[in-house]
């Protein structure tokens, strides 16, 4: 949320900004997948960034070279990884740093692929237990937070209409193979607002009822571009924003601004 107050001919306007966008927020980095096996591949993607400016994807110890630069993304990715290759990743470039993902290679015989972004609540969830020696004909185990949830069947567990108590770590076991590492599931609430909302709570404070306002307010980046023109008297005002109130000389409204998705 953003908060500020300007003055004008000393007159107070504060302006609350809420986003409920869940979007790719400045400089964010994603990855194909968070769970492995060795000798596999994975592929991380940095947008928000200047293409035009160096990019690079590193963890704690190196710089990942293979590097290919798309329209408004850079994409790197590890080949035939290894157990060592484990860890937090970022884009960076300059002084600008993104988000970490973590990713684990494993050396044993089972993983779990689980959603690699946060799943909005309502959705469904399908656990995938993967088995190094074979893909077919076993059943697996499933458990969250160390508890017993159920049994897939070649290694696949769906879970319906997710909440958030849903949240958590999850792990499963072949028996006669192993147990793979947790791997964490993050539930995400969904907005009331909407994906790609942004909403504004506008309070002008005012002298005289009949002061005519024209203000442009500021651009707001986020990957969405906002702009909340304002051009009226406090008459128009009634009549082309949804809700007023009126109490010593106080004007609130609110604003729903559609988010314009930035190409």
């Amino acid at each position: 949320m953003l908060n500020f107050t300007f003055w004008i001919s000393g007159n107070s306007v504060d302006i609350s900004l809420h986003c409920s966008c869940f979007s790719d927020s400045f400089f964010h980095i994603t990855a194909s997948r968070l769970h492995l096996f060795e000798t596999e591949s994975v592929y991380f993607t940095c947008k928000g960034f200047n293409i035009s400016t160096d990019w690079k994807v590193r963890n704690a110890r190196e710089i990942i070279s293979q590097c290919s630069n798309g329209t408004a993304t850079k994409t790197c990715r590890i080949d035939h990884a290894s157990a060592s290759d484990s860890g937090e990743y970022w884009c960076e470039s300059g002084a600008e740093r993104s988000n970490a993902v973590n990713i684990t290679v494993s050396s044993g015989g089972v993983i779990l692929e689980s959603p690699v972004h946060p799943v909005g609540e309502g959705d469904a969830v399908t656990l995938h237990c993967r088995n190094k020696i074979t893909s077919s004909n076993f059943t697996a185990d499933f458990y969250k937070d160390s508890t017993f949830i159920g049994t897939g069947y070649e290694g696949k567990l769906e879970i319906p209409d997710v909440s958030k108590s849903h949240e958590g770590l999850y792990k499963c076991r072949i028996h006669g193979v192993g147990e793979s590492p947790e791997s964490w599931v993050a539930i995400r609430r969904k907005s009331n607002a909407g994906e790609g909302m942004v909403f504004l709570r506008i309070i002008l404070t005012v002298k005289h009822l009949k002061y005519i306002f024209q203000y442009a307010f500021f651009s707001f980046y986020l990957k969405h571009v906002v702009v909340v023109v304002v051009s009226h008297d406090v008459l128009r005002l009634k009549q082309n924003i949804g809700v007023i109130m009126y109490r010593h000389a106080v004007v609130s409204t609110f604003i729903f601004a559609k988010a314009v998705a930035k190409n």
